[in-house]
């Protein structure tokens, strides 16, 4: 911690400049017509250790607001710190890439641009690490060799730009999977405050996360309800809070402590934490394995008495069936077809035997699933956040329905809730584009189970003789994992026990 000298916090030795200390270099650059923020305008600097050998991975660490951070006279005084922690091997040879906030210039002098800065940063989506993922990355890459490794891979900010920094870890480990966050605001703005409760529910994801804030700032207690989430679901994450408000005199001298925190033992990858609320549904430690991949668009998986598990190929209409014993997949056509299906152009429910439309108006119904004992019905809407649950009338009808389960939805896009599945305790398991979500009795989304391949499951059922393995279908490929929970044949009828409120 920096030594807290009357009321201010002092700089350590770390921040300034030391003798026989090789210096990196600094030099500006422009990112015009940005593909994912069309048509705006990024300032950037670029951060080169005298260590760095063309040729040779380096490590990369991203700053928002960079024009702050770079600044050698600044709060943080970046390139300074970076000097001597790489020389004193605390941190790798790391590429710093320090980029200001997108402006789409004005068309004319008479006009005023737009400023991204909030858009950007505080927006809970993927985009903004899409976008230095795509964009960013490669374009310095024409000059330097930077690291594929996301374990390699850094991101901080502050403000606005420390939320920007965990937004994108969590949203795309795959990119980054270490954080650095100075006084962020886990609030309201920009729908920030659900991400705790989504790292409480969401299957552990392979990241490391250096919160600081002030006990007199705004933002302390969304930090607080951050953290305590974070450790609830086992994740290497820490917070450091000092004395002050929204400024950075405290963060700025806290920097080295927080890249020796957060870069320690680089050489070993950041190990996935498997103490989320989806541990109650699965070993986390055992990820999904592939069944099976490259047919046009998998999807429709029901199983048979045997506990083996049959699925089409949307575009080929072709059957095939998984030998659960072996995993193999072989061509083959299941006899059973479910009571209820939709027509997602015309906005229907039908009943299958006697062909009659039992409910129309849902927006984009996608997948049905009946409860074990068959009282209720759960449809799928692709486009809300919505399932549907109607109670079935003993002529086939439906009655009651109301928008029922609550899923989680990404900023900016649909569900894509399609696929459904139950267990014997009641429980919904619903494919959407997050992953596969699991909704208790009452409605509420219990756990996430993150996507095997990065893309939107479409179909999922129980499998195995004992109904414990589940198989989800993604894209071109099928998959399957093995859970702590046990399936429900949909021919079959079973009384769940009364749930939790």
């Amino acid at each position: 911690m920096p030594l807290l000298r009357g009321e201010e916090y002092v700089y350590g030795p770390e921040s300034s400049r030391q003798a026989g200390v090789p210096r990196g270099t600094v030099t500006k650059h422009v990112l015009r017509d940005s593909v994912v923020y069309p048509g705006t305008t990024h300032d950037y600097w670029v951060y080169v250790p005298a260590q760095y050998v063309a040729g040779t991975p380096a490590a990369v660490m991203v700053f928002q607001d960079g024009a702050g951070f770079v600044n050698e006279t600044g709060a943080f005084r970046v390139p300074i710190v970076f000097d001597n922690l790489i020389h004193q091997k605390a941190m790798p040879v790391t590429i710093g890439i320090f980029i200001s906030p997108g402006v789409l210039p004005a068309p004319t002098a008479a006009a005023q641009g737009r400023f991204h800065r909030s858009y950007e940063y505080d927006a809970v989506t993927g985009r903004y690490a899409r976008f230095l993922a795509d964009e960013v990355l490669p374009e310095v890459g024409k000059s330097y060799t930077l690291t594929a490794d996301p374990n390699l891979r850094a991101i901080s900010g502050s403000s606005s730009g420390g939320n920007c920094s965990v937004i994108a870890v969590w949203e795309r480990p795959d990119v980054f999977r270490r954080a650095v966050s100075f006084i962020g605001g886990f609030t309201h703005q920009r729908g920030a405050l659900i991400l705790p409760s989504q790292v409480r529910k969401f299957e552990g994801k392979p990241v490391r996360i250096f919160l600081q804030d002030g006990t007199a700032d705004q933002n302390i207690q969304s930090n607080q309800d951050m953290i305590a989430a974070l450790d609830i679901g086992g994740y290497d994450a820490k917070l450091v809070v000092g004395t002050e408000g929204h400024n950075s005199k405290h963060g700025g001298p806290l920097l080295p402590e927080a890249l020796r925190w957060v870069w320690r033992d680089w050489t070993v990858p950041i190990a996935k934490p498997v103490k989320s609320f989806a541990a109650r549904f699965v070993d986390q430690a055992l990820d999904w394995e592939l069944v099976g991949s490259g047919f046009a668009a998998a999807g429709g998986l029901t199983v048979d008495k045997a506990g083996d598990v049959y699925f089409v190929d949307g575009r080929t209409k072709r059957g095939y069936r998984v030998d659960h014993a072996s995993g193999k997949v072989g061509e083959g056509k299941t006899d059973w077809l479910p009571e209820y299906f939709v027509e997602t152009g015309t906005r229907r429910v039908l009943h299958r035997r006697t062909r009659r439309v039992v409910h129309e108006g849902i927006t984009a119904p996608a997948g049905v699933c009946l409860s074990p004992d068959h009282s209720l019905l759960f449809v799928s809407d692709a486009v809300k956040r919505w399932v549907w649950s109607f109670q079935v009338q003993a002529d086939g009808t439906l009655k009651y329905g109301v928008a029922f389960h609550r899923l989680e939805v990404a900023d900016e896009e649909d569900s894509g809730a399609a696929g459904l599945t139950v267990d014997t305790e009641g429980f919904l398991y619903v494919c959407t584009r997050l992953g596969l979500q699991i909704n208790d009795p009452a409605g509420r989304t219990s756990a996430v189970l993150l996507n095997p391949n990065g893309k939107a499951l479409t179909s999922v059922t129980f499998g195995g003789p004992g109904l414990d393995t589940l198989y989800v279908t993604a894209g071109d490929s099928v998959f399957r994992r093995k859970t702590k929970r046990q399936g429900v044949f949909p021919w079959a009828v079973l009384k769940p026990p009364v749930p939790r409120l």
